[in-house]
């Protein structure tokens, strides 16, 4: 509709969703009707990932226009690499970096996300450290949901080493960190997890299940 909502809590959860919908979406968040959200839960819309430039443009204007986001649940919603796009890290960093600024609380668990998506991760986490590197409080974020992306760090260690490296030192108020079957292997991981650990204080669940190796 063509009018201003303070609109706070958005749960579309579960549905069928897709273009249609995400261009909607992109249309009042650009005319200024979702400005005070501060939830968005579109976990199982499977559809929106039909189309991976439609949903991109959903959640560039999610980065832009909600200002006031604080929880962004995208949970099985079959995000996966676009092989197709030569631009993808690129692009995605820059989203993952200004809406990783404000989110207390990102969602990504059980989708196709393999180590295009983990670069892009890791470089939005290091766009958003370093807008915040004059805050002492460093990122809000207090709950990082990757589990069950099963191709996310395989056979890319160095990934998640940078992944949990940005986050021990931008990121003190991290809660929750699921990280089950992301593809994790290998002895860099381990080292990394255990240097890091003492520097994540408020860290109160770390899920490695589901990772066989």
């Amino acid at each position: 509709e063509q009018r201003r909502v303070a609109l706070e809590y958005l749960v579309l959860g579960r549905n069928k969703f897709g273009s249609a919908f995400a261009k909607s979406f992109i249309d009042a968040a650009n005319g200024g009707s979702l400005a005070r959200l501060r939830l968005l839960q579109l976990f199982q819309n499977t559809l929106l990932c039909e189309d991976m430039t439609v949903l991109r443009g959903l959640l560039a204007a999610v980065a832009k226009e909600c200002c006031l986001l604080e929880v962004l649940n995208l949970t099985k919603i079959g995000f996966r690499d676009d092989e197709g796009d030569a631009s993808f890290v690129s692009t995605w960093s820059s989203i993952f970096g200004s809406l990783f600024g404000r989110l207390l609380s990102f969602q990504f668990g059980y989708n196709e996300a393999a180590t295009r998506t983990a670069a892009a991760l890791v470089a939005g986490l290091q766009i958003a450290a370093e807008a915040q590197r004059h805050n002492a409080s460093g990122l809000p974020l207090k709950r990082l949901w990757l589990i069950r992306n099963p191709k996310l760090f395989a056979g890319i260690p160095e990934s998640f080493c940078e992944l949990v490296n940005i986050l021990a030192a931008s990121a003190p108020s991290l809660e929750e960190l699921p990280i089950g079957e992301t593809g994790l292997a290998g002895p860099e991981c381990v080292a990394a997890l255990t240097r890091v650990l003492p520097s994540l204080g408020k860290l109160k669940t770390l899920g490695l299940n589901r990772n066989p190796k």
